[in-house]
């Protein structure tokens, strides 16, 4: 099977597309109003050549670099004591060495080569009149054949390896999937690029199509059916130029991060080619300011891995519980007698494991604006594009007909400042996903799309009316219920009580062990200590009760909860699959019940779920969710008023 190199000039055949108009600029109103951008001229599709097509030549290198290293490595350390003993029993242990580390790299990389090759020689991807086919295998060859119109996202992954080389990695799924129904690695970036664009093209002249034959359906004649279809592609060209001119621009201002990223992707890579852009017209673009990048990655940086990291050291130095108490009176004794030695040790250890702790949080806040730099979310074509990063680079491309709920997270850090982050579930989260990394099956994290990193929380319903309009005009603010009283008894006995009696039981355990040793130690602390640990519940229970809301209009179902965080979900109804109403015995003496929504997106890491609803309101929402009928209206017209 020879390899063909695309051929992108010739456009699918009987495809007209609609003339680009110029858009207006109207005065900008908002800070997350629709912007129209500066478009690309509508463009015809790119017609890829036909014929199978093989991935690039230099993914032979990388799969055999990637995988030969890990057996290199595994090989090593596994065999370091016998290699060492080996070369200490030979009279020239210095040849010795460099035939072991020869033999070595030669197992490792010489099966991985050939296996490499053979791999590359048997996969392919080509595109048909009506569907991508994939073709891979090593020993078994795996045939995936994708309907255009199946394919719902096209999502890009590209290390910094890849961006180098020009290739990245192309994840194709569709609208059932929990992972990628196909996987095209080693892509040159250049018909990534044209793939995506011929794909959508293609989708789009479809539904041109479907529009004109529905119309053409109440045609008669032949001159009657071909006015429908002229008449259907204007209109489409013409709702599209209607909505970009009437959307809003977002000044991007001096930004030097974002400089740089545009910096970095200019360089294409070595293999990369020009580049090819997507003739859809883009309805809102926004990019992330420096500002909000910075604060972004410090707000965002893990203060639960370095308090992680702070405890991991401080327990294995100071030891046991016992060795700690008798640290601590050997330092009172010190202080008393005048001395500083206990003092100056136990100080040490505490600040060495302070500074490792913040040096994991600065890792992290870079690690996080390496992430988000160069942060582009817009809209066009009828999904959501997302593009990110400043090394590695991530595309997601994600079909607004798959979006199930929009989740606005405040974390407690970024609370306090009044700030939040917008995300999407969609029905590829089923799985979860990669939380960020480039290696991972499913493009998407693990609780969604980010399409707003760090947002005002006043911006944020503007935000979600321009970019995702289908999700405006959610309940809000006094559109949303409280919980009854009976629910902060009960989260004061599950966050406070119920944790003391555990942590009292293990300190009365702890107890009998110290009098059986008899060791030196107070048969007070542990009590102490239980009553400490559950003390914050109390706070925790009471934070959770005055947050927890939830609201319905007409079509948006709202669910809002968290203590020192808030988790906000929005949902549209028509996405919700069912909702149950679950009550354990305590619950139904209480008459309260647990509500659960789902949807498409299953258990994606967004839970649309929360606990002690009254029994009325949990009837209510079941009542809200059932096909409407006279009941129903009567219900919405009433919650309207």
């Amino acid at each position: 099977m020879s390899e063909q190199t695309p051929n992108f000039p010739q456009p699918p055949r009987g495809y007209t597309p609609p003339a680009a108009q110029p858009a207006q600029q109207p005065q900008r109103t908002a800070p997350y109003a629709a912007a129209p951008v500066a478009q690309q001229p509508v463009q015809q599709p790119y017609s890829i050549a036909p014929g199978p097509h093989h991935v690039h030549k230099s993914v032979i290198a990388l799969w055999t670099f990637r995988a030969g290293l890990v057996i290199f490595f595994s090989i090593l350390f596994s065999s370091f004591g016998a290699f060492t003993a080996l070369a200490e029993h030979t009279r020239n242990p210095g040849l010795w060495v460099v035939l072991i580390l020869f033999g070595v790299l030669l197992f490792s990389f010489g099966p991985m080569l050939v296996i490499s090759y053979i791999s590359y020689k048997r996969f392919t991807w080509e595109v048909t009149d009506t569907e991508l086919h994939v073709r891979r295998g090593l020993i078994s060859i795996k045939n995936t054949h994708i309907p255009f119109q199946r394919i719902h996202s096209l999502d890009s992954t590209a290390t910094l390896l890849d961006r180098a080389l020009g290739l990245v990695t192309l994840n194709v799924q569709t609208a059932g999937s929990a992972r990628p129904e196909a996987t095209i690695n080693g892509l040159k970036l250049q018909d990534a690029e044209a793939l995506r664009a011929e794909i959508f093209a293609r989708k789009r002249f479809a539904a041109y199509q479907a529009q004109a034959q529905a119309q053409a359906r109440y045609a008669q004649g032949t001159g009657a059916f071909n006015a429908a279809v002229d008449g259907a592609v204007a209109s489409a060209a013409g709702t599209m130029s209607q909505v970009a001119s009437s959307i809003d621009s977002i000044g991007a201002g001096g930004n030097v991060i974002r400089e740089l990223g545009n910096v970095s992707d200019s360089v294409r890579g070595v293999f990369g080619g020009a580049a090819i852009f997507d003739e859809a017209p883009i309805e809102f673009e926004y990019k992330l300011s420096n500002k909000e990048l910075i604060l972004a990655s410090i707000s965002g940086a893990s203060i639960t891995g370095a308090f992680a990291t702070l405890l991991a050291t401080l327990v294995p130095l100071l030891g046991s519980a016992a060795a700690v108490w008798t640290a601590v009176e050997r330092m009172a004794a010190d202080i008393a007698s005048g001395g500083l030695a206990g003092v100056g040790t136990l100080a040490l250890i505490i600040i060495g494991s302070i500074l490792l702790a913040v040096i994991v949080w600065i890792a992290s806040a870079l690690s996080q604006a390496l992430t988000y730099g160069n942060f582009t979310v817009r809209r066009r074509g009828g999904r959501i594009e997302v593009e990110k990063g400043l090394l590695a680079h991530r595309f997601n491309g994600v079909a607004l007909d798959r979006i199930q709920s929009v989740l606005v997270k405040e974390g407690f850090v970024r609370r306090l400042f009044g700030y939040a982050e917008v995300r999407v579930s969609t029905v590829s989260n089923v799985a979860g996903g990669d939380s960020g990394n480039n290696s991972g099956s499913n493009p998407t994290d693990a609780a969604g799309v980010v399409v707003h990193p760090f947002i005002k929380r006043a911006d944020v319903p503007a935000f979600i009316a321009t970019a995702l309009p289908e999700f405006a005009n959610v309940p809000e603010g006094a559109a949303l219920q409280q919980l009854p009283k009976v629910a902060l008894r009960r989260a004061l006995f599950r966050w406070s009580l119920w944790p003391f009696l555990t942590f009292l039981v293990c300190a009365i355990i702890t107890d009998i062990v110290l009098v059986v040793t008899r060791a030196n130690f107070p048969l007070w602390f542990a009590p102490l200590l239980a009553f400490l640990l559950a003390l914050p519940g109390i706070p925790t229970a009471i934070l959770w009760y005055r947050n927890a809301r939830f609201g319905h209009s007409r079509d948006m179902l709202t669910l809002r909860k968290g203590a020192y965080g808030l988790s906000t979900t929005y949902t549209y109804r028509r996405r919700i699959q069912f909702i149950q109403a679950l009550a354990n015995p305590f619950q139904r003496h209480a008459k309260v019940a647990t509500i659960v929504a789902e949807t498409a997106a299953g258990d994606s890491g967004i839970t649309n779920s929360l606990r002690d609803l009254s029994q009325e309101a949990a009837d209510e929402l079941l009542d809200w969710i059932r096909p409407r009928g006279h009941a129903q209206a009567a219900l919405i017209n009433k919650n309207e008023e």
